[in-house]
């Protein structure tokens, strides 16, 4: 059953990205069919096709079903109500991406790199994390860059644009505190102030908030990013990076899709799965920028490289898409990620051992060999599994 919904949603996705819908804001599959109905009239002819071959798949399994009957009769209305919310509802539709103009000895590769460049350039910033210090001789106050990384801007609403970016891009202006901020420049050396809306050390994720009291320039130099699926990526898929690598902006580099499915151990200490492999050029300042398809939307967020040496190897990782745009949404609306939990947690083992030394003694002489052995499988169960030693 959950096989069968999270190949659903997959569908959806591929069906709104065919269709050039933005549903960066969906965050649940419900908000996902939403979109997708209220756009049922502006879908092109294959993706009308595809989307009738998947309902029909479903009404067919619905028919199969024991409740077949009550379900099919509850399934008109909904379909009459989404006609009807598709003709009254509006929502912006994003054209087909325009092929680059054919220029000089340029090949198609290199025209579509050039354009691509031009049209997603805009929507990378780059971030600079500053702490406000004292000088001890003459007592002014001076800022001293900690940290530099790449984000790139989520949206633009009446509240002030989003930026997102990796945890540990930011993370020496959160250790600092109240001296501690962060400073967008913009595509066009625009700098702003940004402030804090949430972070999420597990994904290795963050999301900043700008504003300008000077709102039409501010506006123009604000673009978000168009954003893209990671469900049905292939290894050996063009990508390219755009990022400050040193401090160098604007700087895009390509490669190739080397792997998907990847774990490494992110910044917080824990293992963050499902990531992306690459082997297009991250290097240090990269972080938090975004990783494009060959069609300039956003599959993942740059976020660290393997290397011995802490120079570009060949091996990249970058956060999937699906996973920065569920993260992104919690901390957009919630300022957290809410996660669900059993409440249930494990004992530490030197608090088993000694729960476990007490409880023997209360066991009688009768059950003395059973309760040994329990004990001896508790006491294993307990023991820690080797450690994970990054390399």
């Amino acid at each position: 059953m959950c096989v069968r919904v999270s190949y659903i949603c997959a569908e959806i996705q591929q069906l709104l990205d065919e269709a050039g819908a933005d549903y960066r804001d969906c965050l649940e599959k419900r908000e996902l069919e939403n979109r997708l109905d209220s756009l049922r009239s502006h879908l092109p002819a294959h993706v009308q096709y595809r989307l009738k071959s998947i309902i029909d798949a479903r009404s067919a399994a619905d028919v199969s079903s024991p409740s077949s009957s009550s379900s099919s009769s509850s399934s008109s209305s909904p379909s009459s109500s989404s006609s009807s919310l598709s003709a009254s509802s509006s929502v912006e539709v994003l054209g087909p991406l325009s092929q680059p103009p054919l220029t000089g000895l340029l090949t198609p590769e290199e025209q579509l790199h050039v354009s691509l460049f031009k049209r997603c350039a805009p929507s990378v910033v780059h971030i600079k994390s500053v702490v406000a210090t004292t000088n001890a001789y003459t007592l002014d106050i001076m800022e001293i860059p900690r940290g530099s990384g790449t984000g790139f801007c989520w949206d633009n609403g009446p509240a002030g644009g989003h930026i997102v970016t990796n945890y540990h891009v930011i993370q020496p202006m959160l250790d600092a505190g109240r001296a501690g901020r962060a400073k967008v420049t913009l595509a066009d050396n625009t700098v702003l102030d940004a402030s804090l809306v949430g972070v999420e050390p597990s994904k290795d994720l963050a999301v900043l908030r700008i504003e300008s009291p000077e709102r039409g320039r501010f506006q123009r130099g604000l673009h978000p990013i168009l954003l893209g699926s990671s469900s049905s990526l292939l290894v050996g898929q063009k990508v390219l990076a755009i990022g400050n690598p040193f401090g160098l902006d604007q700087t895009l580099t390509a490669g190739l899709i080397s792997g998907l499915g990847r774990e490494i151990r992110g910044v917080a200490g824990n293992t963050i799965r499902g990531l992306i492999q690459t082997d297009a050029a991250i290097n240090p300042g990269n972080s938090g920028g975004p990783l494009l398809d060959s069609s300039g939307r956003l599959i993942g967020v740059n976020t660290m490289i393997f290397s011995t040496s802490g120079s570009w190897a060949g091996i990249g990782f970058s956060i999937p898409s699906d996973t920065v745009r569920r993260v992104v949404n919690q901390l957009i609306r919630f300022g957290k990620v809410r996660k669900v939990g059993l409440g249930v947690s494990a004992l530490p083992d030197q608090q088993a051992a000694t729960l476990l030394r007490k409880l023997l003694p209360r066991l009688g002489s009768s059950s003395s060999s059973s309760s040994s052995s329990s004990a001896a499988a508790a006491a294993a169960a307990a023991a820690p599994c080797h450690s994970y030693h990054p390399p």
